[in-house]
């Protein structure tokens, strides 16, 4: 089956996959509740063809190797999470290997485990993890990494690209060297009152 799915590579796949509408209100009621069970319970109709099944499968499997290898995430953390899809985007034939993967997570958890263990990547690895935002965001976001780009190199440290709730949704803050030495010297504090108090 997997040969199926490379053979026909991504773009001749056509998906067949039918999960419920409210696929995820059931996940949330299930993990609120503390229902047992999983995504493919929560399915209505499943039509997926053998070569359909096959390149999702190897795409799954390619993410899974690709996390566990490059972002070292531990395997157990991996067999636990639960994808709803695995989609290799659009592009050149010529760029097969190189296009990109977007990955929909069941869990918010296992998409911020990822995006921390991305941001952990070394330059020039030829990998990058980012969250999937609107075209708008998107243009945004990178507009403000060419400013940090701007910045001295000594400037460039202190400056961080964080998303937040409201818009624009995305940011540069600048770290708060004062803060930090604050919190230090506040730990401090409270190690050398436990010390004196064992």
């Amino acid at each position: 089956m997997f040969a199926i799915g490379v053979r026909l590579g991504e773009n001749n796949c056509t998906m067949c996959f039918v999960p419920a509408v409210d696929i995820n209100l059931r996940t949330r009621i299930r993990t609120l509740g503390g229902i047992e069970g999983d995504m493919c319970n929560d399915c209505i109709v499943v039509a997926c063809c053998a070569q359909c099944a096959a390149c999702q499968e190897y795409r799954e499997l390619h993410v899974r190797f690709f996390f566990e290898e490059t972002l070292e995430i531990p395997k157990e953390r991996i067999e636990k999470m639960l994808f709803q899809a695995v989609h290799r985007l659009p592009g050149k034939e010529s760029d097969k290997e190189k296009r990109k993967i977007i990955v929909r997570f069941n869990s918010l958890i296992d998409r911020d485990d990822v995006l921390a263990a991305g941001m952990k990547l070394k330059r020039g690895s030829g990998y990058s993890v980012v969250p999937d935002v609107p075209p708008s965001v998107a243009k945004l976001r990178f507009n403000l990494l060419n400013e940090r780009r701007a910045l001295p190199s000594s400037e460039q440290r202190k400056v961080h690209l964080v998303y937040i709730k409201d818009y624009p949704f995305v940011m540069l803050k600048k770290k708060d060297v004062l803060a930090d030495l604050l919190v230090k010297k506040n730990q401090q504090q409270l190690l050398t009152e436990l010390n004196k108090k064992l």
